[in-house]
């Protein structure tokens, strides 16, 4: 099977084709070249927010899906449940800062929005879903 990498935002997409439009930034199929990476450099990355796996020797600065933070981001392991395992998150509005927890934060660790300013993981899937 070969690998689709997408020029505008990196999304690899697997098949015998590349898609007819990106799943994550929406640009046609004509955006895609076909993609080998170099195996030993490349890694998959996950984010923990929205469960987007990026691959690349680093994860992204912002993720391309839901745009958190590249501190969302934790290195893949095939087979395991760390998207499940991760528990509720919150991600700020202002920031995209993520933060783990039952409940939202009284205030955002990285710019100080209050709690109003955080959506869950939860409600953000959601939304995404209703799109």
């Amino acid at each position: 099977m070969k690998k689709w990498k997408c020029d505008i935002c990196g999304y690899i997409a697997h098949g015998d084709a590349a898609p007819e439009v990106c799943v994550v930034c929406g640009v046609g199929g004509e955006h895609f070249s076909e993609y080998e990476g170099n195996s030993e450099n490349e890694k998959q990355w996950l984010c923990l927010f929205c469960g987007f796996i990026y691959e690349a020797p680093e994860a992204p600065k912002f993720c391309p899906e839901c745009q958190a933070v590249r501190e969302a981001f934790v290195e893949y392991e095939r087979g395991k449940t760390q998207f499940k395992d991760a528990g509720e998150q919150w991600k700020c509005k202002t920031c995209q800062a993520v933060v783990a927890g039952e409940k939202a934060p009284e205030q955002c660790p990285r710019c100080e929005s209050t709690s109003e300013a955080f959506i869950s993981r939860s409600e953000w899937l959601k939304e995404r879903a209703a799109r």
